[in-house]
């Protein structure tokens, strides 16, 4: 007995240590993260071009080995860790203020551990160099109508290309979807930094969480996960989602942070495909994007429906398809998500917070406007 008492009351103090330190490391990582929010230049040679690179490196030959989502063992282990550190630091005979101190002081050491980590091995990325100076371009203004033009000028290339996919124009089904769809995406999204000048290559895993609607219920298709370094999308989405949101994620992968920003790239990297499969994601989802900043913007309320009753029908079958699919996993807290996520974003840097995804459609526009 007296063994065992002594083992815990080594334990009980090398843990009591840990938290101090884990206070420093997070507190130090926060500090090098406000100075690197005015270095955009030094952010991108030493971390997102230099150390980021081993760390994608070491993930990739880690996750590389194993067949199954990693976040299924790291997010448990996680959770473990953090219920038994509260546990042990909630000591008896120290009285109920001496309990409080440390369960605030426990929950301190926590949250700058987890900072610390998640800085370090990915959230550094968000000091880099913005994409329209790293790409040379600027983002324009679009009104309604130039929207509105970009609906009608785009199903001309996407009506023939859905038919070429389903002459009889049936749904699509996760069967129709390339077997391979990992590699093939991985593949596009290498190639397109190595074209667009990124010294960067990954070889990160795009994984498919079930069961299906894990993410989906929370307002979520998909998430990188930096603490696997691995690519995540629900299991659930339409097929048509799936390679545009791997590709999004794997962007992700690769350092890019602005949400924005990875949907911009995740379309460049499916139009570039040779899978028409891909291509056609990519193409459907950005329309899809069209579609909901031209109702934002236009004030004819009526405008937009009247348009979509105009559309083949086999292409409001994707749409439909899609929010049907949706509908079957209802958000849990979307409001909250929605705030929890904006505040987040803002808070590193991303000024239009969440509503940053949609910015996709004003940098793809001015992307093909000042390179054609």
């Amino acid at each position: 007995m007296k063994m065992i008492e002594r083992y815990d009351t080594t334990r009980r103090k090398r843990i009591k240590d840990r938290r101090p330190r884990w206070i420093v490391l997070g507190l130090l990582a926060i500090g090098i993260r406000t100075f690197l929010a005015n270095e955009p230049y030094l952010t991108e040679e030493i971390y997102s071009e230099g150390i980021f690179k081993y760390i994608r490196f070491g993930f990739d030959k880690v996750t590389g080995f194993f067949g199954f989502p990693l976040v299924y063992l790291v997010l448990p282990w996680m959770v473990f860790r953090i219920f038994g550190t509260y546990i042990r630091s909630i000591r008896p005979g120290k009285g109920c203020l001496g309990r409080i101190f440390n369960f605030i002081y426990t929950t301190i050491a926590i949250a700058l551990w987890l900072v610390f980590w998640f800085l370090l091995l990915w959230g550094f990325n968000y000091c880099r160099i913005p994409i329209e100076e790293k790409l040379d371009f600027k983002t324009e203004a679009f009104t309604d109508l130039d929207l509105r033009e970009q609906l009608e000028d785009r199903l001309t290339s996407l009506y023939p290309l859905r038919k070429s996919l389903q002459p009889d124009d049936a749904p699509f089904t996760d069967a129709d979807m390339p077997k391979d769809i990992e590699n093939m995406v991985r593949k596009e999204v290498n190639a397109l930094f190595s074209v667009l000048g990124y010294d960067f290559r990954g070889d990160m895993r795009g994984r498919m969480l079930k069961p299906k609607g894990i993410l989906l219920r929370f307002s979520t298709s998909g998430v990188y996960f930096p603490f696997t370094g691995e690519c995540n999308i629900d299991a659930g989405l339409h097929p048509l989602q799936k390679p545009f949101t791997l590709a999004h994620e794997m962007a992700h992968g690769m350092g890019i942070t602005d949400e924005g920003d990875c949907n911009f790239l995740a379309y460049l990297a499916c139009v570039r495909s040779d899978d028409p499969f891909i291509r056609y994601s990519g193409e459907f989802i950005f329309w899809r994007y069209l579609a909901t900043g031209y109702m934002r913007s236009t004030e004819d309320k009526e405008a937009y429906p009247a348009f979509r009753a105009s559309l083949r029908p086999s292409f409001v079958g994707d749409l439909n398809a899609i929010n049907e699919n949706n509908d079957k996993y209802p958000d849990f807290f979307p409001k909250a998500r929605n705030n929890t996520y904006d505040a987040f974003l803002k808070a590193q840097g991303v000024t239009a917070g969440i509503n940053s995804y949609g910015e996709v459609v004003a940098k793809v526009l001015s992307w093909e406007n000042q390179k054609d």
